[in-house]
Formats: structure tokens, sequence, C-alpha cells
């Protein structure tokens, strides 16, 4: 049911935190500790593009990334961009920003980002905008599951009924486009 909740369990997640202040970092590691939740730190998006790479690799994704919006040399959202390459779906992605982001809301939606939260970072509004973004996910995950593409396929249709082999070769066409 896409309505159903998604659970989630704090002791089986794992966090990655990408922000340039180590003070930040270090609230949103209490933050998320207090809930149960394990969460490791990069202070540049390169570093957070090879974390994630590391743990990609490994099969071990982060079930979220937290991304400050504005860090220098590489800002949030070309960051959650090249992470959202590396991993594909496996991973939600949050910006955290102290701006109005209206401004950016565009790009980052393209650049693959699931949501934003406002900074300084309650564990409450994550928990929210999380399983906001992952029923969002298993939405997507069960609608691309049931589409099937038969292009360039062959199918063997056995139907010792002419007429219904006819119906089913044109049903089947008409997919084909």
């Amino acid at each position: 049911d896409k309505d159903a909740e998604v659970t989630i369990n704090p002791q089986e997640m794992s966090v990655l935190i990408v922000d340039d202040d180590p003070v930040a970092c270090q609230h949103g590691k209490l933050v998320l500790e207090k809930i149960g939740i394990a969460s490791e730190i990069a202070s540049s998006g390169t570093e957070a593009i090879e974390m994630v790479k590391l743990r990609h690799a490994r099969r071990q994704p982060y079930n979220l990334i937290v991304v400050d919006w504005k860090m220098p040399e590489m800002d949030g959202v070309e960051t959650a961009r090249q992470i959202r390459a590396i991993v594909g779906n496996e991973s939600a992605i949050i910006i955290l920003t102290a701006y109005r982001w209206d401004d950016v809301l565009e790009e980052a939606l393209t650049a693959g980002i699931d949501s934003f939260i406002p900074k300084p970072l309650f564990a409450s509004t994550l928990m929210d905008e999380l399983q906001i973004a992952l029923k969002k996910k298993k939405a997507q995950a069960e609608n691309n599951k049931q589409k099937a593409d038969l292009k360039g396929r062959r199918i063997l249709l056995a139907e010792d009924v002419e007429i219904n082999a006819e119906i089913m070769i044109m049903v089947l066409e008409t997919r084909e486009m």
C-alpha cells in the first residue's frame, strides 16, 4: 500500500552530515545520537563524495545524507547532484539551510534533492522530512515496477483460440509504442 507509513528504525540508520562548519556538524551528530542514529561527518562536498563512493562500493549506502547548502568550493546543490549520480535512488538527500530556498528550489529538485530543512537541525524535523522522502521514493519505485518496457522484446504467445491470439497480439503491439 503506497499510503502505508515507512517505518524508520533509528538503530539501523546511517547518516552522513556534510557541512563546512564543524560546530554545525557536531550539533547535528549530537542531535541524531540522542534519538539513536549513528552519523558520520564530512567537512566539504569533495570529502562527502569520496565517503559516499566508498559506502556505495561496499553496498552499505547511507540512508540519509544531510547537506549544508552554502559551502565554499562546492555548494550543497552541486554536492547533491554528484552524490545522486553515484548512488542513484538508494539514499535520501536533504538540504540544510539557514537561507530561503525558493531561489534554488527548481535547481535543487533537478539535482535530486528530496527535501529542505531549516537550520538549526532538530531531530523531529529531520525524521518528518525523511519519512516524507522515503514514502515518495517507495511510491516511485512501485510505479517504476509496474511499467514493463517491451521495446525490442520477442514474445512467444501460446493460445489455442485464434481470436484470443489475435486480440493478445493487438494488445502487445499497442504496448510496444
